[in-house]
């Protein structure tokens, strides 16, 4: 049974882990705490991430865009379902 970097190819599977880390440092850094807005007559307004649901992820080239679009519905508390 051949292994998993075998059938995608350490290439693939690098790139798909830099996609990864990416996605997971700008979670920690932009959707960890809302941001606040300036306000034109002095109210107070916040924007913030929230969830949307299940989001289908297609990709059809190879590993790392699907990563790619995975880590992005995953670091904003989505559910995944991916088609390889």
């Amino acid at each position: 049974m051949p292994s998993w970097s075998r059938a995608v190819g350490s290439d693939g599977l690098e790139l798909a882990a830099d996609f990864l880390r990416f996605y997971a440092a700008q979670a920690e850094s932009e959707l960890a705490e809302p941001l606040s807005l300036p306000g034109p007559t002095g109210e107070r307004n916040e924007l913030s991430y929230a969830a949307r649901g299940v989001i289908a992820c297609i990709a059809t080239e190879g590993v790392a865009p699907l990563a790619a679009q995975m880590g992005a519905a995953l670091v904003a508390g989505n559910s995944v379902i991916a088609w390889h």
